[in-house]
């Protein structure tokens, strides 16, 4: 193991400037205490430490110190043409045992990561006039207590080679962007974002382009995009990436427990073109009261979004329906595509609330439809749900009930609710039929649990609103 000692900051407050050349910042034992302040013990730039005459390999770390503040007017590539995994961590220059984030680098041009390399950065703030980018496939970026800032109009986080991932955890990404911030990953690449805060007031969309060649991966987790300012022109998450069967590949798009900007009005701007896609967005709001119940899925064979109510401003609901906390009743609306069908049902899994299985007695599981009567019937066939829960006896298999028919031609309509009452911000809904659908779980025994519980539709080009409230009895 190696470690490469960076520092520069003749313009700062310790003026120093390192001017280590070959190996001269390279180490092959930790350096202990405070900094070493010959200034030829210390490599000018990250990218110096990767060019040293015995260049970093696996397992090794470049240290750069946290007063470490340089500008740079070449394209940095950082890492090794290899699959090496290199660490850069920002360290405290009092004491060389301890991390401490504060070191920067401002790049007048891109900064890329070289080949394969699998580089982790640890708390330095780095700035560039172009890009963020892999170069080259199955490259990988991985950003833990950073800041990216793009301070250009066409500065965007940028994934477009096989392979190539990039992870952003406790961090903060600053765009100037006019367009997307992220132009998203094609060529089977990744995009992890893990409390990740986006600011950004010119930009469109946050995510856009992409998607050709095996398409992209994307999962956004408790990030903060209501910083994202200038989206009025379309007011997206996700703008063109899906839209052309013949060019568009797979895309695997998962966001939850994400504060978006108030402007929003739309997660996806296009339909979906392959099978292989979907855009899922959960408990992502802008709103403190609508966040508890946000829902939204877009696929191949339509999609499907939380439509609340508080009983005066509009959306269909339940009223026997739980509320949730804020007071609203929520169900389910689902839109079919006209690609929906036998081989390509909408399929969706209902967040259990209120579903908790028991080991003893029967357990009779029961979901609520209503839908407009205008619509094609929904029968047994073509509208059903799978009920799966672990076995009582041995937790490692799974028994998975269904209501769908046996016979997959068959017309028998689902059962009529003449218990329930469906309302529109607090009025009756007129000119509906509502359903129900029962499974009884009871002649295949499982373990007390939550259950997990599928809804499927194969009628094209409908419209139709599920309770998110289950019965159990």
């Amino acid at each position: 193991m190696a470690y490469y000692y960076v520092r520069d900051n003749a313009g700062g407050a310790n003026t120093f400037n390192g001017s280590a050349t070959g190996d001269g910042g390279r180490e092959t034992t930790a350096r202990t205490g405070a900094w070493d302040t010959t200034e030829a013990n210390s490599y000018g730039t990250v990218l110096l430490a990767f060019g040293a005459t015995t260049p970093p390999v696996s397992g090794d770390t470049i240290y750069v110190a946290d007063d470490h503040e340089v500008s740079i007017g070449s394209v940095q590539s950082w890492g090794v043409a290899s699959s090496n995994f290199v660490n850069i961590i920002s360290l405290d220059i009092t004491d060389g045992a301890v991390a401490k984030r504060g070191a920067s680098e401002t790049i007048t041009t891109d900064l890329s990561l070289v080949g394969q390399a699998q580089v982790y950065v640890w708390g330095m703030d780095l700035s560039t006039t172009d890009d963020l980018l892999c170069t080259s496939g199955s490259g990988s970026w991985v950003f833990d207590n950073c800041s990216w800032t793009g301070t250009l109009s066409g500065s965007v986080i940028n994934l477009n080679q096989d392979g190539s991932h990039i992870k952003f955890i406790d961090s903060t990404i600053t765009s100037s962007a006019t367009q997307q911030v992220i132009n998203t990953p094609s060529n089977a690449s990744t995009l992890w974002m893990r409390n990740v805060t986006i600011t950004a007031s010119g930009a469109e969309r946050i995510f856009s382009g992409g998607g050709v060649n095996g398409g992209a991966k994307i999962f956004i987790d408790n990030c903060d995009f209501s910083g994202v300012t200038g989206v009025a022109s379309d007011n997206l998450i996700l703008a063109t990436f899906g839209g052309d069967r013949l060019v568009d590949d797979g895309l695997h798009f998962i966001m939850q427990n994400t504060k978006v900007y108030s402007g929003l009005t739309d997660w996806v701007g296009e339909e979906f073109a392959s099978q292989d896609q979907i855009f899922l967005a959960t408990n992502c709001s802008s709103d403190s009261a609508a966040a508890e119940y946000q829902f939204y899925m877009k696929t191949f064979a339509g999609e499907v979004e939380d439509s609340g109510d508080d009983g005066t401003s509009g959306g269909i609901y339940r009223v026997a329906s739980t509320a949730f906390t804020n007071g609203n009743k929520v169900s389910f609306k689902c839109t079919t595509s006209p690609n929906c069908s036998v081989g390509s049902p909408l399929t969706f899994d209902m967040p259990a609330r209120y579903a908790d299985l028991t080991a003893a007695g029967s357990n009779e599981i029961t979901v609520y439809i209503c839908q407009p009567n205008t619509n094609a019937n929904l029968t047994t066939a073509n509208t059903w749900i799978d009920v799966s829960y672990p076995d009582g006896t041995n937790k490692q298999t799974w028994n998975t009930v269904s209501s769908k028919a046996s016979d997959i031609l068959s017309s028998t309509e689902l059962t009529t609710d003449s218990g329930s009452d469906w309302e529109d911000a607090g009025t009756d809904v007129t000119s509906f039929d509502e359903y129900k659908i029962t499974v009884d779980t009871s002649s295949d025994a499982g373990a007390e649990c939550v259950p997990h519980i599928r809804f499927y539709c194969t009628v094209p080009s409908i419209t139709f609103y599920v309770d998110t409230t289950v019965d159990l009895s």
